[in-house]
């Protein structure tokens, strides 16, 4: 709830206990307050002696705000009934806030106590309450800003508007640690930053002035700043230092190259010199809203294009990151020194690193032919830098000097994109669909996951591995928010809207309790329920701002069991012994190094993994090696496999996963001769990576061969050949260049078995080089071999053979 006066000016923020009982500061004995209840997203109030219950009657009014009262001195409790009743939307809650107008969120923050804060655009009068209550606000001009804050469970804390006759925007919003409020945009002509009782007026230098704002927890405004000359200066995000010192990020233009803008907002003068069209600027003010520094990166003359600043993030260090787009040659150095960027189409995306003092550390490039730019970035925990963003056609995700190459195949495309704090490549992850799709904002939680929100056209696959995940858009353009893992593997996507235009421009994620927000816009009626069920809203009018939550699904965790093979006797007499491995979901990367043997029979253990059946859930793994009797066991560690979303496996448990094993004396067979060579003549040369490979050996066996095993790096080879006076062979390849192992293993009819390993290298494929013959020189008009005289023209004339074919010839004389 909220504690108000009769001028709708806000004292504090009423938070109910665990008995129910709002607890409130901040005001005065003997002034007379209202205390208003918001009522929670699917709730409603009742009227006093509305049924037999009188615990469900309100000491409200229908819009929950009950009659004035007064704290008389000394007095500290007065009792009041919120008479609520309802029930929460299954899926957690959305709502809109809206009116006739186009009325856009563009930015959306969690607090530390779960509250949710989004800020955008508005136009008219719009309600900002989503339950029964009305709290209306109105613009001053064409377009406001608003800011409003909500509960975890969806009710309003409050909602400030700003503004003046011009338009004026919220594009971001940041929380300090403080819990205080900063907001950046752009604001017009003169604005009004108080919300409320008083004036706080900004007058924009030109035709849009950046600005930067400080709110308290409660909606009061601490300071505002303006930064901006005669063309237009838009800060399109702010961040909060550990200092509490606020960073913003965004573009000036002007109007002609060396124009100059004045970015402290006090009474001194710093000027940024404009080179490009458009340049980015970055701007630090202290915690009480004074200047401290700005810097200019871009293009390095008029004609080189337009840089865009369009996400800051600061890190524990205070160290700021920003991203953006630039075309053209960019200078990415704010000091005296230069640290040029080239663009490789027609715009290229950038990361850059600036110190404390905003001098230059590092900046990277990613760009392809098309276009490619940076929306937003965020950091994780470790200080890794996560980066979105949209792409066309073929992009090299390596800002290094590796190559990681997304194709968006025609289509603009979106990235999330992951680099380690000095700015080196880690993963990149590309998803979308058939249409252009539009990216909105990155966030990522405490254990370094991912999320991505924004807007797709058509059918959009979501998954950006090996698998597919696809998303049907209902209408022009539908929001959807997607979560990676800190190794950029897909975990799950959600999509909200209807026929109309729709997209989430922000997300946020309370790590807590993994609760995660989108905040965005909307047209005519969308599903704001991402499950099977349906939640609708509708706009008003034109574009409406949402608000909306989901928990975030939680992966269901994987198990696996170990016990012995459905046919492995106990006693064993014989290896291999075999063991039953079976998942609860699908693994790809299950492998014999996962499991442990153990047990007190003597030898070097060998096991090996195949797999049972196609589903990717049950495996067989078999060991031998075993020289003396014993026991053998095997268990698999928790974290060794993991399911398609990236859940790794508990440790596995078992009912039977003990063997005892019986060494046999019975002299077991001899395996010698072995040679790895090239198929096509079976001899020992050095082996190639485009050649067909075999393995012979000899077997001494007095007891016979009952079977015989071979296995190249631990898969099985189906073609085996022998005996052939005792000698065997097994044909296997091509394989890739490499170090490489060959395993085999031959039982006798006593059961005992044998196995020889050894290890083999592969080397590149050589290609021959041409060969030249047939050399002739003679006289051209002939081209017989005849005696050359000086009066005549010569040709020289010769044969290649190249089975590379040729790339190029030169001739000299």
């Amino acid at each position: 709830g909220i504690i108000d006066d009769s001028a709708n000016y806000t004292y504090a923020q009423a938070v109910t206990d665990s008995d129910g009982i709002y607890r409130f500061d901040y005001v005065l004995p003997d002034q007379s307050y209202y205390l208003i209840f918001r009522a929670p997203v699917g709730y409603t109030f009742t009227t006093m002696n509305a049924g037999s219950d009188a615990a469900l009657d309100s000491d409200a009014n229908a819009s929950g705000r009950t009659a004035l009262f007064t704290f008389a001195a000394g007095v500290e409790n007065l009792d009041f009934d919120a008479g609520l009743k309802g029930t929460p939307a299954a899926y957690d809650f959305a709502i809109k806030d809206g009116a006739a107008n186009d009325d856009l969120a563009q930015a959306t923050a969690v607090d530390s106590e779960g509250n949710v804060y989004v800020a955008g655009s508005f136009r008219g009068t719009v309600d900002f309450d989503p339950g029964v209550g009305v709290y209306s606000l109105t613009a001053a001009g064409g377009s406001d800003v608003f800011v409003a804050k909500y509960s975890s469970k969806g009710a309003l804390l409050w909602a400030k508007a700003m503004g003046g006759t011009g338009d004026d925007a919220a594009n971001a919003v940041s929380i300090g640690a403080d819990g205080v409020v900063c907001v950046s945009g752009s604001f017009s002509a003169t604005a009004d930053f108080i919300s409320g009782p008083g004036v706080y007026n900004l007058t924009a230098a030109g035709a849009k002035d950046a600005f930067v704002l400080k709110m308290d927890s409660l909606g009061g405004l601490i300071w505002a700043r303006g930064m901006g000359g005669a063309g237009d200066e838009i800060a399109n995000d702010v961040a909060v230092g550990t200092d509490g010192s606020v960073y913003s990020t965004g573009y000036f233009a002007t109007l002609a190259s060396g124009t100059n803008v004045d970015f402290d907002p006090g009474d001194g003068v710093y000027n940024l010199t404009s080179i490009g069209p458009k340049d980015v600027f970055v701007s630090k003010l202290d915690t009480d809203g004074n200047f401290v520094w700005a810097k200019r990166v871009g293009g390095t003359g008029w004609a080189q294009g337009m840089s865009i600043g369009n996400g800051i993030a600061v890190a524990d260090d205070d160290t700021v990151y920003i991203t953006g787009s630039f075309q053209g040659t960019a200078d990415f150095d704010p000091g005296p020194n230069l640290y040029t960027l080239v663009c490789a189409g027609d715009t290229d995306a950038f990361v850059s690193k600036l110190d404390q003092q905003g001098n230059f550390l590092w900046a990277k490039r990613v760009g392809g032919a098309n276009e490619v730019y940076g929306a937003d970035l965020a950091l994780s925990f470790d200080g890794s830098v996560h980066v979105t963003g949209g792409f066309q056609g073929v992009v090299d995700f390596d800002p290094g000097a590796g190559v990681y190459n997304l194709n968006s195949e025609g289509f603009r495309r979106l990235y999330a994109m992951k680099l380690t704090s000095s700015g080196n490549f880690v993963w990149a992850a590309g998803f979308g669909g058939t249409g252009w799709d539009l990216a909105g904002d990155i966030a990522v939680d405490d254990a370094g996951g991912v999320y991505v929100s924004g807007g797709f056209q058509g059918n959009a696959d979501f998954d950006p591995g090996a698998g597919a995940y696809t998303l049907a858009s209902a209408g022009q353009k539908d929001a959807f928010a997607l979560k990676l893992n800190s190794s950029g593997t897909f975990q799950w996507a959600k999509r909200t809207g209807g026929v109309g235009d729709d997209s989430a421009n922000g997300i946020a994620v309370y790590s807590p309790t993994g609760e995660v927000y989108t905040a965005g816009y909307f047209h005519g009626s969308a599903d704001f329920d991402p499950g099977a069920a349906t939640y609708q809203l509708t706009s008003s009018g034109g574009r409406d701002a949402f608000l909306a939550k989901f928990t975030a699904p939680t992966a269901a965790p994987l198990t696996v069991t170990i016990n012995q093979g459905t046919t492995q006797a106990d006693p064993a007499t014989a290896a291999p012994i075999v063991f039953r491995v079976v998942f609860s979901a699908s693994v790809a990367d299950f492998t014999a190094s996962d499991v442990t043997i153990g047990g007190t029979a003597p030898g070097a253990y060998v096991s090996a993994v195949s797999p049972v059946g196609n589903d990717g859930t049950t495996f067989n793994v078999s060991v031998s090696g075993m020289t003396g009797s014993g026991t053998v066991t095997a268990a698999i560690n928790a974290g060794m496999a993991h399911n398609a979303l990236g859940t790794p496996n508990a440790a596995s448990t078992s009912t039977d996963n003990v063997v005892a094993y019986s060494h046999s004396t019975t002299s077991g067979p001899i395996i010698s001769k072995v040679v790895v060579g090239e198929a096509a003549s079976g001899g020992n040369k050095i082996l190639e990576s485009n050649e067909q490979l075999v393995v012979t050996w000899n077997v001494n066996s007095p007891a016979g061969v009952a079977s015989r095993t071979v296995r190249i790096d631990g898969q099985n080879v189906s073609t085996i050949y022998g005996p052939f006076s005792n000698n065997y062979a097994a044909v296997f390849g091509p394989l890739s260049a490499g170090q490489h192992e060959y395993t085999i293993q031959v039982t006798d009819n006593n059961g005992a078995t044998t196995t020889e390993t050894g290890a083999f290298t592969v080397q590149a494929a050589s290609v021959a080089g041409p060969t030249i013959s047939k050399v002739v020189v003679a006289e051209s008009a002939s081209g017989g071999n005849k005696i050359l005289e000086s009066n005549e023209q010569l040709v020289v004339t010769w044969n290649v053979n190249s089975p590379a074919g040729v790339a190029s010839r030169t001739v000299k004389i």
